[in-house]
């Protein structure tokens, strides 16, 4: 859990629906302060947690904030050690480990499926960042809603590709 207070924070009471990473809370507290450095995110600003006022400025607008929120949510769950996609991957691995295949063959074919699953991934959730990060900085001139679009179906398509294949096991 997080516990947020302060200006700039939302007085929301408890939030039992928004998910975060604890990635996510370095560029949430640079983005209440006003400050901003030269390290590279591995989360995104929590803007459900945050007044209208504190968002960066490339976030003020409710449509790309809505795009902003929705690409963030998918880039937790292909990204984040407890998304959907680490868990959905984890069975696959664990089925692989306990095969007992001559040669084993499962383990050799479900190892590479998660490598090729892994290397999409990376890609996405790369591309996913930069513009994530961009959004933080109060770059609102490169958030691209298609290309926003675009990854949060390439993401919803990784996912159900992981979770099939761990349904397919179990």
């Amino acid at each position: 859990w997080l516990g947020l207070v302060g200006p700039g924070v939302a007085n929301n009471g408890l939030d039992t629906v928004t998910w975060s990473a604890h990635t996510d809370i370095r560029p949430t507290m640079m983005a209440i302060v006003g400050l901003t450095d030269d390290y590279t995110y591995d989360g995104h600003v929590i803007a459900q947690a945050l007044d209208n006022d504190a968002l960066p400025s490339g976030l003020h607008d409710p449509n790309q904030l809505n795009e902003f929120n929705s690409l963030a949510q998918m880039y937790d769950q292909i990204n984040a050690p407890t998304g959907q996609f680490a868990l959905s991957t984890l069975t696959v691995s664990t089925h692989a480990l306990a095969s007992n295949t001559p040669g084993d063959a499962t383990y050799i074919s479900l190892e590479g499926q998660l490598s090729s699953m892994t290397t999409q991934r990376n890609v996405i959730a790369s591309q996913m960042n930069a513009i994530l990060q961009s959004a933080a900085l109060g770059d609102s001139h490169h958030f691209d809603d298609s290309k926003a679009q675009s990854l949060i179906a390439q993401g919803q398509s990784l996912l159900n590709q992981a979770s099939e294949l761990a349904a397919f096991l179990a």
